[in-house]
């Protein structure tokens, strides 16, 4: 004996087997379609477990109540008998059941009367999207115009509206407005870490954007969601009482900000010294251009010692060698002057820079010169621009190392 387990209000069903291959089916408690009742599937599952089930019969002594939802499982109960050649034995049933079930079997489905899916074209889509859209428009149109009446009759005093309602509205605006405030929150993250990407790219700072983004976050749209949060708190609960210590809560809010605002960007300095990261910047890039001098001075002796062997691989004339090894001790020397820390040489190194920024100039002014009385095309003076562009910020670099 199989039983389908529902809660004491909903109806159940059960199945009992004799030994003349006939399936009783026993129904019980309430059956009504608002409740969740035991789907046909219960009774197909057990037909299968019995396959030789030759008759199916019903017992109905502890129905309680039925509706129409039991008239529906009985109406499925005999289509599955019809297909599988199983008779079907009303007579535990109650008589108004059996009369319905009658009437039902006696007048056949109307033809037509189950609605056709009908196709719609494309052109009738497209035509119902744009009324659709249109008296959507017009929705639209109508609400903002009421709105706009109404809050003229809120500034003029002529709005008719319960204070208490409105203090309520107000209430529940803050916790269903977190979702909204977060989105906002990312979204103006989203931006700053954009805006600063875009910034310090410029000074090839890119991996302080997430150093930025957080720093921003936290000084300014803390301050400003802690302000809103507080602000955000009724005067009164919906009972009509005062909101306990609202104002403190407003005063140590305002407190909180203005700590974070000022009171750390004033106490900045203080807490860098403190730490021992006053000069760690300067120390950092007085390391950095130690470290890249020294690779200077060894790549300019390397390629001192390779055109030594150059010049003997390729027997050379001192007509070639002689220059190239000139300009590489020139620079060695450049090099040497511009890490020893003298003075006298940083003197040199400076107007050595400057005389050399001057003929640049003169340079330049020629090349133009020459191009506007059309002795130079376009494309030369732009090749010859080129080379003096890199020049020049070549020695603006290193005048900027110093």
């Amino acid at each position: 004996m199989g039983v389908v387990a529902q809660r004491h209000d909903q109806g159940q069903i059960s199945f009992e087997r004799t030994n003349d291959s006939t399936l009783v089916v026993q129904f019980s408690g309430p059956w009504h379609l608002q409740r969740d009742l035991p789907a046909v599937s219960v009774l197909l599952s057990e037909l299968a477990s019995w396959p030789d089930t030759k008759r199916l019969s019903f017992e109905t002594a502890q129905l309680t109540h039925w509706d129409s939802g039991l008239i529906a499982f009985l109406t499925n109960t005999t289509d599955i008998c019809r297909a599988r050649g199983i008779a079907e034995d009303r007579a535990g049933l109650p008589a108004g059941l059996r009369r319905l079930l009658e009437l039902a079997e006696a007048v056949p489905e109307k033809k037509g009367a189950r609605s056709e899916t009908a196709h719609i074209s494309f052109f009738e889509r497209v035509g119902n999207m744009t009324l659709g859209y249109g008296l959507s428009v017009g929705e639209f149109l109508t609400f903002l115009g009421e709105l706009t009446l109404a809050f003229a009759k809120f500034f003029r005093g002529k709005a008719r509206y319960r204070k208490v309602d409105l203090l309520e509205v107000i209430q529940e605006c803050g916790p269903n407005a977190v979702g909204i405030v977060t989105l906002i929150s990312f979204l103006v993250g989203v931006i700053l870490a954009f805006m600063g990407a875009v910034q310090l790219s410029q000074f090839g700072a890119s991996i302080y954007v997430a150093d930025l983004d957080g720093i921003g976050m936290v000084r300014d749209m803390a301050a400003m969601a802690s302000l809103a949060a507080a602000l955000a708190i009724p005067f009164t609960t919906a009972n009509g009482q005062p909101f306990p210590d609202r104002d403190l809560i407003l005063f140590l809010t305002f407190a909180v900000i203005l700590v974070t605002l000022v009171g750390q960007g004033l106490m900045l300095p203080s807490v860098i010294r403190a730490l021992g990261l006053a000069h760690a910047g300067r120390r950092e890039s007085h390391t950095d251009r130690a470290e890249e001098y020294d690779a200077r001075r060894q790549a300019t002796e390397a390629a001192t010692e390779r055109l030594d062997q150059l010049r003997v691989e390729r027997h050379l004339s001192e007509d070639i060698v002689q220059p190239l090894r000139a300009q590489h001790r020139e620079r060695l020397r450049h090099i040497d002057h511009r890490s020893d820390g003298d003075d006298g040489h940083r003197r040199l190194i400076e107007l050595h820079d400057e005389i050399e920024l001057l003929l640049i100039a003169a340079e330049r002014q020629q090349i133009n010169q020459l191009f506007r009385s059309g002795r130079l095309n376009d494309e030369g003076r732009r090749r010859i621009e080129r080379d003096l562009d890199l020049r020049e910020a070549h020695l603006a670099n290193q005048r900027a190392e110093q």
